[in-house]
């Protein structure tokens, strides 16, 4: 443990599996997968107000997107590059739900899913303290004194930058209007 989280030790199945250059059955799809959610985010960017000048209000997010594409060009090429070509490879793969669905990951979008869901119920600052509460518990397996120092100082923080700094106006909440 460090810090009072748990760490990722690789197994020796682990390290042997990453030294062999063959590719997983699940890298094709999800490569493919990638690059039309590239795509799409990139035609939303440039739905915000066009390609005119590098300060325009599309042009970053259309950067991002576009470094996005890139990467997951580069993903898909490599997986088509090393696909197996053997049945004994084929039939040691393991499936694709497997490998692109762990149980951490469908976690972290339900997750997310309920943090979208409260945050124009409760507000930013309950439903981000909730959020990143659990996500430190949950993901970084920190212990629980650990996980809320962390959630108190990044919402500090946050609250600091963007509601007295920048003056964004941050979510109050429809359930909780007349308490906080």
């Amino acid at each position: 443990m460090l810090y009072g989280c748990a760490q990722f030790t690789p197994s020796a199945e682990t390290v042997a599996m990453d030294s062999i250059e063959s590719t997983k059955l699940s890298e094709t799809p999800l490569g493919i997968a990638l690059v039309l959610f590239s795509l799409a985010a990139l035609h939303q960017a440039y739905g915000i107000s066009g390609f005119q000048s590098f300060s325009s209000p599309g042009a970053l997010p259309m950067f991002a997107a576009a470094v996005m594409l890139i990467a997951s060009l580069v993903i898909l090429t490599k997986s088509l590059v090393h696909a197996p070509l053997n049945q004994k490879q084929l039939k040691n793969q393991s499936p694709f739900v497997k490998n692109t669905h762990p149980f951490r990951l469908i976690g972290l979008i339900a997750l997310i899913a309920l943090y979208l869901f409260f945050l124009q119920r409760l507000g930013f600052m309950v439903s981000s303290a909730f959020f990143l509460w659990v996500s430190f518990v949950f993901l970084w397996r920190c212990s629980l004194i650990r996980a809320t120092v962390t959630t108190g100082l990044s919402l500090t923080v946050i609250y600091l930058v963007f509601r007295m700094l920048f003056k964004v106006v941050l979510p109050q909440g429809t359930w909780l209007s007349g308490w906080l």
